[in-house]
């Protein structure tokens, strides 16, 4: 489309001197952004668009968010504050939602269209593509479309178990591809990866999540002050929380050390590996204990697994938690083990408690993780390796407190120094501008 291939090149002209001086002139102009979403989209997303949202609209832009259908995410934005509508969707090629899109955004006289997950960017992009002119909003005497953004939260190849669903949002994604100015990439690593499929370097950047720091969370002090009174008194800081989830607490004991996951129980998640690995992280160290916060479709086949393999008294599932909180504060070690990931937002807020982290080593991990640093990474080579590196990593650190205190440290500390919302929200509201400045 003609206004995308201006943003590829616009920036490429000498000096930049057109869009830089469009872009000076444009600060004073307050933006109108709508962001749109599936409604039922919770986990790592949500986490990460609606604290985005409530700092842009800090910074004094128009804002809006589109909901495809209702669900948490929908609830959460009402509780919030944030401006938002729902659009009747039953699915994600619904064709009845694309006539309520396109009265939205040709009403809303939006200047950016922002959207995230293929729920939003398939109709969206489809409209831009076919129905551009009913888009077009006014800029001083001009007629002029918004610049369309999306976000890439992971990689859509890997997120779905069904090769045949994740081949047919790949190709739906390439196919609709043109009606995107920029594409926002939570990670360096998944920048690369899509350049290496194809897709042209001059419409992706890199924004990296900001994490919402919880009043309520625990934090990385009292975890310290429980270790010195465990040297002290020789009486174990795993003391009975009553707010500890009512599966953590049928198995706990006051000499038991946890390592625990917060994850979606999905298949790109691998939770077969921790329970493998973990089974010889118990034989090791007998007063472990694991916990697995989240519900999905593996939920009973993971249960099962763990029976068979012998640690299904020492391994406890709380489900989905209204709250994380009184589960992590029971953890001293956070664990991951996915096939692929975006920048998982769980392992920050591990990090913002204070607890060290052992994790794979795939997409954006190492960009939060520093191995040896805030916690250990394990290369994904073959499963047997894993399964035995990550054992022996989380020993290492349920044997050694010291180790798992000064880790922690550091974890929070980059958490709090470089992953914030306001941070994100300042880029994305750089980008924003500078593809306005170029699309003129």
């Amino acid at each position: 489309m003609k206004e995308a291939s201006k943003l590829e090149t616009g920036m490429k002209e000498a000096g930049g001197t057109t869009w830089k001086a469009a872009y000076e002139a444009g600060q004073a102009e307050r933006l109108r952004v709508v962001h749109v979403i599936g409604g039922d989209d919770t986990g790592g997303v949500m986490t990460h668009l609606l604290p985005l949202l409530n700092a842009l609209l800090d910074r004094d832009i128009d804002l809006h968010l589109l909901c495809m259908g209702g669900g948490g995410l929908v609830q959460e934005a009402a509780r919030r504050g944030i401006p938002h509508r729902i659009l009747p969707m039953s699915g994600p090629f619904d064709p009845r939602v694309l006539p309520h899109i396109r009265a939205e955004l040709a009403e809303g006289g939006w200047q950016v269209v922002h959207t995230h997950g293929s729920r939003a960017n398939l109709p969206v992009r489809a409209l831009r593509m076919f129905r551009p002119s009913a888009l077009r909003f006014a800029r001083g005497a001009a007629q002029t479309l918004p610049c369309y953004f999306t976000t890439i939260h992971s990689d859509l190849l890997l997120d779905y178990d069904s090769r045949l669903r994740a081949s047919t949002y790949g190709v739906c994604d390439r196919a609709t591809l043109a009606a995107v100015d920029q594409l926002i990439c939570v990670s360096e690593d998944l920048r690369r990866r899509l350049m290496a499929r194809g897709y042209p370097a001059a419409k992706l950047v890199v924004v990296r999540p900001g994490l919402e720091l919880d009043a309520t969370r625990p934090l990385p002090e009292e975890r310290q002050r429980a270790w010195l009174e465990t040297q002290t008194s020789g009486i174990s800081a795993a003391s009975p929380d009553p707010d500890i989830p009512e599966a953590m607490a049928a198995i706990d004991a006051p000499n038991a050390r946890w390592v625990g996951t917060v994850a979606r129980l999905v298949g790109v998640k691998d939770i077969d590996l921790m329970l493998r690995s973990f089974a010889q992280v118990a034989q090791a160290y007998p007063a472990a204990r694991l916990a697995i916060v989240g519900d999905g479709p593996d939920r009973s086949q993971l249960q099962q697994i763990a029976l068979d393999l012998g640690i299904g008294s020492r391994v406890a599932f709380p489900g989905r938690l209204p709250t994380i909180w009184p589960a992590m504060r029971r953890l001293s070690v956070y664990w991951l083990t996915s096939i692929s990931e975006g920048l998982p937002l769980s392992i920050m807020e591990a990090m913002s408690t204070g607890l060290p982290v052992v994790a794979t080593a795939v997409g954006g991990v190492p960009e939060a993780v520093e191995d040896g640093m805030s916690g250990y990474l394990v290369p994904r080579v073959d499963r047997e390796t894993a399964v035995g590196a990550m054992a022996h990593r989380v020993v290492e650190l349920l044997q050694d407190a010291e180790l798992c205190l000064r880790m922690g440290r550091a974890g929070a500390s980059r958490v709090m120094k470089d992953f914030v919302p306001e941070a994100a929200a300042r880029r994305y509201q750089h980008a924003y501008r500078r593809a306005m400045a170029v699309i003129g």
